[in-house]
């Protein structure tokens, strides 16, 4: 069995830092590696390999805290040995060359190396500068959506035509499998929110009859989404409805500027529609957020969005998917949301009227009940930790 080696530093982790998607998707699937690895997935230590001895200690401590029992085991990124008897070295991001160079001086046969795209917007260079490295088929970029695979791809043939022009017709570099494997979260943390909906409207001040729709991520117009279609959309649902709406927005400014505009853009785009800010780094304030919610809506409109995260992130209060907190959903059309379906014909495309529906029904039978399961096993964080080494 391959116990592979994780790349560790306080910051890949969040253990220091505001809340980020891939420092919580990161977090998970170390919880589902440790959960896999530690003594009821086979008794193996819980290794991390990183460039700093004192990272070592941090490590096991993270390690520590997801299972008290667990054994945690640390490697330098120079200790090529050891490495190698892991079979496989996983790194977190794309930055996987001192990884690569390494390796080759002892031989790239030794063991695989994989690693993660979670973004595409400011790692272009990178991503090129990747084929130039000697990776092999049997490492891998691991891609969370449809979306970045395909980004990648059109970067890789452009570096290799480049190749071909540079040093002849010949040229063919080597290249690592680009495997689409969503990311996940741990379903079970959300079951119990339901049962706290009526404390989490009440301290949120929401009316009973107050259709309220959730968005949940950085308040940044420049890297997330600019909220205007929101705003407008939600309003015109409601006023077609004849229903009370608010908008509970659920993250933090990048900017100054970012928080003028979300604190302002509601009275100036949708006069009428309520907004509710909740800072998305206190926890048990996005616990209240996903408790008190009826809709999430995510409306993403710029090239850093690769939909990693953010479909699975969703998927305890995704219509498609928990039974315990069945709520609709309302998103761009995308491959990325798309991938995150786990039956044909869901999600389904729909025209701005169909707004209508969740809105005026609020968690509306037809709407819960068409899609209440929990996203398929294989991409939960520990389906995830078993696919990728293969």
């Amino acid at each position: 069995m391959i116990h592979a080696a994780l790349s560790f530093t306080p910051d890949t982790y969040g253990l220091k830092g505001r809340a980020l998607g891939r420092r919580v998707a990161n977090a998970a699937f170390l919880r589902a590696a440790v959960q896999a690895t530690a003594p009821a997935g086979g008794g193996a230590p819980v290794t991390g390999y990183g460039y700093e001895d004192h990272h070592g200690p941090e490590f096991a401590s993270a390690v520590r805290a997801i299972d008290p029992a667990a054994e945690a085991r640390w490697l330098l990124t120079t200790d090529v040995e050891a490495l190698a008897a892991q079979g496989v070295i996983h790194r977190l991001d794309p930055g996987v060359q001192a990884e690569v160079w390494t390796r080759a001086w002892t031989g790239v046969g030794r063991y695989s190396i994989t690693a993660v795209a979670h973004t595409v917007f400011d790692r272009l260079a990178d991503l090129a500068q990747l084929v130039r490295e000697p990776l092999m088929p049997w490492d891998a970029l691991v891609c969370p959506s449809r979306a970045l695979q395909s980004v990648v791809r059109e970067v890789f043939a452009a570096e290799c035509e480049y190749a071909r022009w540079r040093y002849g017709a010949a040229a063919e570099p080597r290249l690592p499998q680009l495997p689409v494997i969503p990311l996940g979260v741990h379903c079970d943390d959300f079951a119990r929110l339901q049962e706290g909906r009526a404390a989490a409207r009440a301290a949120l001040g929401l009316a009973e009859d107050e259709v309220v729709a959730l968005f949940v991520g950085r308040l940044s117009l420049m890297s997330k989404t600019h909220p205007g279609q929101t705003y407008q959309g939600l309003a015109a649902a409601a006023a077609r409805a004849g229903a009370r709406v608010a908008l509970i927005e659920c993250g933090y400014p990048k900017t100054p500027n970012d928080e003028e505009a979300f604190r302002t853009g509601p009275a100036l785009l949708a006069p009428g529609l309520r907004r509710i800010s909740v800072d998305g780094n206190d926890a048990a304030a996005r616990s209240l957020a996903w408790s008190g919610a009826d809709l999430f809506v995510s409306l993403s409109d710029n090239i850093q969005e690769t939909f990693g995260l953010t479909p699975w992130k969703r998927w305890p209060r995704a219509c498609r998917s928990s039974p315990a907190t069945g709520t609709a959903i309302a998103t761009r059309c995308a491959t990325g949301w798309t991938d995150s379906s786990s039956r044909p014909g869901h999600p389904r495309r729909v025209s701005e009227t169909t707004w209508r529906s969740p809105i005026r029904g609020g968690r509306s039978q037809t709407t819960c009940s068409a899609g209440a399961r929990r996203p398929p096993p294989r991409w939960t964080p520990s389906g995830s930790w078993r696919r990728w080494p293969s």
